[in-house]
């Protein structure tokens, strides 16, 4: 084994997301990933399993309770960094942030949104910045990707004004973990109305039609902590989210569980209602759809991202971070959304290379060079949307012809990425 390794403690790493993460960082880079949680032996299951697929990786297993600081301090210790792919409460976040700072240099990615986890990073927020180490929250497919692709959108368009967030997905097979995450998701709805972000009626529904099989669905308001700095940053007049789950009854049971239910019945029934309705009702095609639609008052952003695997669609952000954490030492220390963080064109070129599809639309910028539609559509996505920025930037502000815009910017573009 070699010394300069980077080591990297995934607590949770037997579960669904565990086990996903574990396999991409396995499968681009050489790392010792030490896979943890509460039972050895399901750790050590795990890492067997790793061995065996990748032989010559470095695997290990190790027994860990979040809630026993001193012996997570010493852990942590040892490692570069700590992937957290298990739900946080309040104690066992102040735990793990006191076991961060407590080491050399570690950095910290989790996974799962919680209010009392937010609480606990806000208290600790002057203690954490005293110190050079990264903490990055809320990272994945959703939570992660939509507060990414909402910045990325918005920070290309000058002077947005709405904002649309989409989503869908479809597993049949969610560990219980996921769906104490899902039914428990206790975020008020939000919409961003003529520059006013208020409360938004839960039964306020709207059809939303999906790509990629998924079709059309009824969608209902919702809101993530990662949003919440977007409308006044970009000055938004109209911004929501809306989003069509996994199936029409097990979304009843879910609205019906946070809105009712939860107060008197105990988790585990609403766990057990949930994992009956996602068993017996879920149709394909499975994964999940993430779409962002930014405008302002001439130009329409489309972006998507896609995977026909939910779990797979969750480890590929949180992989690619890492990566981009490890990689190069971080030069802004803190603790941030994981969107917030990543750098834009690092992160989506990674994304794509690790098996997310994304697709990027500008529908007036398109139609302004639609002549030149089969240069564009022979690019690669990221370089097509990267040459329409610049191709709208020359004609507008250089004052070149189309052909003249269209050649300059696919040649920055592809600079671009090679440069990556």
């Amino acid at each position: 084994m070699k010394d300069d390794i980077d080591r990297i403690l995934i607590i949770g790493g037997y579960g669904r997301a565990g086990k996903s993460i574990s396999r991409l960082l396995a499968s681009y880079d050489q790392y010792e990933i030490i896979t943890a949680g509460r039972t050895l032996a399901k750790a050590q299951k795990q890492t067997e399993h790793l061995q065996n697929e990748f032989p010559g990786g470095v695997f290990k297993a190790m027994e860990v309770d979040i809630n026993n600081r001193k012996k997570l301090t010493d852990i942590i210790r040892e490692v570069q960094l700590v992937i957290v792919a298990v739900p946080l409460d309040y104690q066992n976040s102040l735990s793990l942030i006191d076991a961060v700072l407590n080491s050399k240099n570690a950095h910290h990615i989790d996974l799962s949104p919680g209010k009392e986890k937010h609480l606990a990073f806000n208290e600790m927020k002057e203690a954490i910045e005293e110190w050079e180490h990264l903490f990055l929250l809320d990272a994945g497919f959703e939570p992660g990707l939509p507060g990414f692709m909402a910045r990325w959108a918005l920070c290309e368009l000058d002077k947005p004004e709405k904002l649309l967030i989409e989503g869908v997905y479809h597993d049949p097979e969610i560990p219980d973990g996921g769906i104490k995450d899902i039914i428990g998701h206790n975020e008020p709805a939000y919409i961003v109305k003529n520059g006013t972000l208020k409360k938004a009626c839960p039964f306020k529904m709207k059809i939303a039609e999906f790509p990629q099989g998924f079709g059309k669905a009824i969608s209902v308001p919702i809101w993530m902590p990662e949003l919440q700095s977007i409308p006044s940053k970009y000055n938004l007049k109209n911004m929501a989210y809306y989003h069509a789950g996994i199936n029409g009854l097990a979304n009843i049971i879910m609205l019906s569980w946070q809105m009712i239910f939860n107060k008197f019945l105990p988790m585990n029934v609403g766990v057990s209602l949930f994992r009956w309705a996602i068993q017996n009702f879920t149709k394909k095609p499975y994964g999940g759809v993430i779409r962002v639609t930014a405008e302002n008052s001439h130009l329409k952003r489309e972006i998507t991202n896609s995977h026909n695997e939910l779990y797979e669609a969750t480890a590929i952000p949180v992989v690619t971070t890492a990566r981009l954490i490890l990689k190069n030492e971080p030069d802004q220390f803190g603790f941030f959304f994981m969107g917030e963080w990543v750098p834009k064109n690092d992160f989506l070129h990674n994304l794509q290379a690790l098996g997310m599809k994304v697709s990027v639309k500008n529908e007036a910028v398109e139609g302004l060079f639609n002549d030149y539609k089969h240069h564009l559509n022979a690019l690669d996505e990221d370089i097509r949307w990267l040459a329409l920025k610049y191709a709208e930037e020359f004609y507008v502000h250089d004052k070149c012809t189309k052909a003249e815009a269209i050649d300059r910017a696919i040649a920055k573009a592809e600079m671009e990425k090679r440069n990556l």
